[in-house]
């Protein structure tokens, strides 16, 4: 017979003892009533706290909520919108094991407005532009940033070009069809001067979301050019022994101005495409460059000479490449 089924002794109105425990049925250490605490726990329906999606990794965070709490869970089937109610709603559908329904619950919350962005998807000139056009005292040379998107906060203060860390006088425009705003300076640039054009963070988003600050720099012009070439192209009978020179319509850089050997100024075949071993030098007082072929070049034979963009004016700005051939005689 179970100890709980033991009629107590006349006039002991105590309650029996529960196993090893002191206490009666109904307190709280007796192991028959903390089973009984532990199933009515079970038996009560559940339910987790809906947990809206967040903007930093949504889809890890519904992967974890899945795995740890299988139940009670929303998941949205798209994004849901910035600065939008939504409301939640469990219904009496939801019962327990008894099918004692759930008392229907319902809650809402809002999500946070995020704003969009805005990024510089172009400009003109580019960055590292060189040669770029000073323009006149008619028609100026305009500098350009094009958007991702329609932004508002475009003005002379948000939008500014230094030449050095002088500021360039000028007008600013944006127009919103094409999402472009220009710097217009209001005289020509200077030649041979690095520019650097500057947007600021007070450029937004439609949103309200800033543009991240950035510049990007230029170099205006003029490009040096070669004003005379020795021999001349499509020259004919050229000795067999004479150098080939250029010169050049301004102080230039990449040329060695000792003999050597140099890959900016070079000779080769035209037919054959055999490079020709020569050295050059560069004199800074004449501007003049001067390529001497290594050995006696082939009796009535075309050659081509080619300078490349590797040679540049003090500024920066590279020369266009130029190439020009010329046959020697017999």
């Amino acid at each position: 017979m179970d100890v709980h089924d033991r009629a107590p002794p006349d006039g002991d109105h105590r309650q029996p003892r529960c196993g090893s425990h002191r206490s009666g049925p109904g307190h709280k250490y007796c192991s028959h009533t903390r089973d009984r605490s532990v199933q009515r726990k079970r038996d009560r329906p559940q339910f987790h706290h809906l947990h809206p999606p967040t903007r930093l990794d949504q889809h890890r965070r519904y992967r974890d909520l899945q795995r740890d709490h299988p139940r009670g869970h929303v998941h949205p089937i798209k994004r849901t919108t910035g600065a939008t109610t939504y409301t939640a709603t469990l219904t009496g559908g939801i019962a327990d094991a008894a099918g004692n329904p759930l008392t229907v619950k319902t809650w809402s919350f809002t999500t946070a407005n995020v704003a969009s962005v805005p990024t510089v998807v172009s400009t003109n000139p580019t960055s590292t532009s060189t040669g770029v056009a000073l323009g006149t005292s008619t028609a100026r040379t305009p500098i350009t940033a094009t958007f991702s998107e329609p932004v508002t906060g475009v003005s002379t203060s948000t939008f500014t070009v230094k030449q050095g860390t002088t500021a360039v006088a000028g007008a600013v425009t944006y127009n919103a069809t094409t999402r472009v705003a220009t710097f217009t300076p209001a005289g020509p640039l200077l030649a041979d001067r690095t520019y650097t054009a500057s947007l600021t963070s007070g450029i937004k988003s439609a949103s309200g979301g800033a543009l991240a600050a950035q510049s990007w720099s230029f170099i205006t012009g003029p490009r040096p050019t070669i004003t005379a070439k020795s021999p001349a192209s499509a020259a004919t009978g050229v000795s067999r022994t004479a150098n080939v020179t250029a010169t050049f319509s301004e102080a230039v850089t990449g040329l060695p101005t000792t003999a050597a050997s140099s890959t900016a100024m070079t000779i080769k075949q035209t037919v054959s495409g055999a490079a020709i071993a020569s050295v050059v030098s560069y004199n800074a007082t004449t501007r003049v460059a001067t390529l001497n072929p290594s050995s006696t070049l082939l009796a009535n034979t075309q050659y081509t000479v080619t300078i490349t963009s590797g040679v540049r004016d003090v500024a920066g700005n590279r020369l266009s490449p130029v190439t020009w051939n010329f046959t020697t005689g017999s």
